[in-house]
């Protein structure tokens, strides 16, 4: 029995989003933040598949990486770690991260 997978936008925006929760977590991590401390996050990218996918998974990401906010935005104000990442091939987004 063969099986073929298509990778559909929803699947792919998925994608983007669960490497994106992942990040936050190594971020957390560098930042050596507690496992219970609620930080926000400030991202901006001008990928607009990035912009769908963390729109449409916002609250799942604030759910699973403990965030009190998840905001789009240019660099603003001062942050713990500040990194620009990619999600994917030609994917890029910056990230915030303070307490």
């Amino acid at each position: 029995m063969d099986f073929e997978w298509e990778l559909t936008p929803e699947l792919t925006r998925e994608g983007y989003a669960r490497e994106l929760m992942r990040q936050i977590q190594d971020m957390r991590k560098e930042a050596k933040y507690q496992m219970d401390d609620s930080v926000m996050v400030d991202w901006y990218s001008e990928d607009k598949e990035i912009i769908s996918a963390i729109t449409e998974w916002s609250e799942e990401i604030k759910k699973d990486t403990v965030l009190k906010s998840l905001e789009q935005k240019e660099k603003h104000g001062d942050y713990d770690l500040y990194k620009e990442s990619l999600l994917g091939p030609d994917k890029k987004i910056y990230l915030g991260i303070k307490k």
